[in-house]
């Protein structure tokens, strides 16, 4: 009898230890896509961070672009109120945070395609070491959106695995929700 008691302590000992070192594991995979996240938002922050001077070079040339001065200033007026809490992770506040983004993207795309029509612009150095800048940022962002996809594959994918999946419900730990991050 105390045989099959100490067997059973070992047993479930054992299970405990697995089950707490499943559950840590899930915290640190969860910790990572968290973490992949925040970089994401820092490189949009740091093309964001670029904008007022390639807007304010821009007006030194084509004075009569308002419309596109006015969108990029709103485009990132939106894209820097837009929070994504990394406590909550879904899918919905992903494709808002996105959306906003894109919108940017595009408007930036207009305010750069304005040095076709102002010669003097085309030459001009700040515009053109920003311009780089900016399309130095481009990758960075499609790789920081990458990492944060596969972070959250490796989080998504250790849940639902069996035994871990048990553990996962056990503990209430969910999924991160993170749709479709495709465009820029």
């Amino acid at each position: 009898m105390k045989k099959a008691i100490i067997i059973l302590i070992v047993i479930l000992t054992g299970i405990g230890v697995w089950g707490v070192g499943a559950y840590n594991s899930f915290l640190k995979k969860e910790n990572k896509a968290i973490e992949a996240w925040q970089q994401v938002e820092e490189q949009y922050k740091r093309r964001s961070d670029a904008l007022p001077e390639i807007v304010n070079t821009v007006k030194i040339y084509a004075t009569n672009e308002c419309d596109i001065y006015n969108r990029v200033s709103s485009a990132r007026s939106v894209c820097s109120e837009i929070k994504v809490d990394l406590n909550n992770i879904t899918s919905e506040s992903i494709a808002l945070y996105r959306a906003a983004q894109y919108e940017l993207t595009e408007s930036v795309r207009e305010l750069i395609a304005l040095q076709e029509k102002y010669d003097a612009l085309k030459t001009n150095q700040n515009f053109i070491d920003i311009k780089a800048r900016l399309l130095d940022i481009k990758p960075h962002i499609a790789e920081a959106i990458q990492n944060f996809e596969n972070e959250v594959q490796n989080y998504n994918s250790a849940l639902q695995k069996l035994p871990n999946k048990y553990i996962a419900d056990l503990f209430n730990v969910r999924p991160i929700d993170y749709g479709n991050t495709a465009h820029q």
